[in-house]
Order: C-alpha cells, then structure tokens, then sequence
C-alpha cells in the first residue's frame, strides 16, 4: 500500500525528539472535545483570525513517513495550542498541517503568533528534526455557521499564511492598523493574493530579536 501511495517503499527510521517538547510543555495530549451542553460557541463579531501551516509538509511525509510526520504534526499542535491558551485565542479547527484560530483583538493575535514562533525556535534548536511554520493573520467581521467562520476575513488569513515564507508572520494592514503599534511591523508590499481582485498589502511581524538566549 505504501509503495502504491508514495512510489516507494520506507527504509530509514528517524527518531523525533518529542521529549524536548515534553520537557517544558508536559505531556502531549490531544485535546478534550467541548461538551455540546458546554453553550460555549465562536463569537461572530469583530475577530483577527489566524492560520498556521507546518513549511513542507507533504515532502516531510514523504520523507519520514505517516508515523513520525504525525508525531511532528502533534507537536506543532501542542505548541500552538498552548500559545492560544495564554493569549485567549480559540481554536476554531484543524487543518490537517495547521491550526485555525480567533481572537478577540489583534494585539492577542500578533503577541500569540510571536509566541508560536519563538517556541519553535527553542524547539528547533533542540530538535533533530525541525518544524519550520508560517502565520497569516487578518481583522474582519467573519460569518459563523455551524461554530465554524467563513467570508473574506478568513480568506484572507488564510491566502497571507500561504504566500508568508518559514518562520514569517504575515498580517494585513487592518491588523496593523488596530495594533497601533508600527514599529512592530515591516512593510512587505503589494500582494495579490489568490480569489481577490485588488491587491493586499502585507506587513510582516517581528518576532525575532525577541527570542531568548
């Protein structure tokens, strides 16, 4: 079946260094489904949205195989989430590579986007096999619909996430704007971004020179 799948068969095992994120983190777990009596549901007002995505992820599968590609991807999700936790983000769903979320203000979105990255730098740095990730991030009005968000808030997101390089948080100039904090932002120019007609442009958000040691 593996070799009808990827053309070929796996001969190489790579150990993944999960315990490095056990080892602040605690242990990985998925998390527990809400309670349909929960009533707890995603605000539709005004939201910054937010989408992760895991740099390469078909070609790391490819490479490492379903198993340990999996383990990889648990760890991206054990990082995030526990950055959503902190920052008041929601998890909205999960992508498969990536982890969509909202947020009540831009300033939690950038602040858990920088987080995100930094956690990854740290787990890089002691990992075997790094997990590089790219961030887009928009403010807007989406429209829920079966505790699910749609319209062109969630698409943008989604289209600056794509088109940010690894390790890059790309936002929008709506999300600049409500941050009121340029100096936090560079400006990366025109994009024309796939499904919109007038071009966006984004601005990236510095995380780096924040890391630790």
């Amino acid at each position: 079946m593996h070799r009808e799948a990827h053309g070929h068969v796996a001969g190489e095992i790579i150990e993944v260094a999960l315990s490095t994120v056990e080892a602040f983190l605690g242990r990985i777990s998925d998390p527990k489904p809400p309670s349909p009596s929960s009533g707890v549901g995603v605000d539709p007002a005004h939201r910054t949205i937010m989408f992760t995505d895991i740099v390469g992820s078909t070609a790391m599968t490819a490479r490492l195989g379903d198993v340990v590609a999996m383990e990889l991807v648990r760890a991206h999700d054990a990082l995030v989430r526990r950055a959503l936790a902190s920052h008041d983000g929601h998890e909205v769903k999960h992508l498969g590579d990536g982890i969509m979320a909202s947020f009540g203000s831009a300033a939690a979105a950038v602040a858990c986007a920088k987080a995100i990255q930094r956690s990854f730098d740290r787990y890089n740095r002691a990992s075997s096999e790094p997990i590089h990730v790219r961030i887009g991030l928009d403010s807007g009005e989406p429209v829920e619909d079966s505790r699910d968000l749609f319209g062109s808030t969630v698409q943008r997101a989604c289209r600056l996430c794509s088109a940010a390089g690894p390790d890059q948080i790309l936002a929008s100039d709506a999300v600049r704007e409500e941050c009121r904090d340029d100096e936090a932002f560079t400006d990366r120019g025109i994009r024309n971004l796939k499904g919109f007609r007038q071009a966006v442009r984004a601005y990236e958000c510095r995380w780096r020179a924040e890391c630790s040691g």
